[in-house]
């Protein structure tokens, strides 16, 4: 448990991903629970086993690409032909809320992109053909 601790203090960006982990059980667990107490079959075995253990080869996919990313994003800023300077982890400054904003922005256009790219995979599931 030390070593846990140790590893999370050391590295506070893995803190996020086992929040959202334990958020998104909880989440499967409360719906779970309703749907018995209504008598609706909203889940189906397979398709459940599929998908945690896509998430799970996701989290472990995560665990050795992120350093790597980590590497190139690092040598890579060293060519930047513009520095942010540390505005954006100055809530109280104007610049924080434009590059915040425009941030998320950016990154929604991204998922919208992948996610339109990805409509050419068919669902192995016959639930929802």
């Amino acid at each position: 448990m030390a070593s846990l601790k140790i590893f999370l203090t050391e590295n506070p960006g893995w803190v996020y991903y086992l929040f959202g982990f334990t958020l998104l059980q909880i989440g499967i667990a409360i719906e779970a629970i309703i749907s018995v107490l209504t008598h609706r079959k909203v889940y189906n075995l397979k398709d459940s086993l599929t998908n945690f253990s896509m998430y799970l080869g996701y989290f472990t996919i995560l665990l050795f690409w992120t350093p790597v990313v980590f590497g190139i994003n690092y040598f890579i800023h060293g060519f930047a032909l513009f520095d942010l300077g540390s505005y954006w982890l100055d809530p109280t400054s104007f610049q924080f809320w434009w590059q915040w904003s425009l941030l998320l922005v950016l990154d929604d256009l991204c998922y919208y992109l992948f996610h339109l790219s990805s409509h050419n995979f068919q669902c192995p599931s016959q639930k929802y053909l």
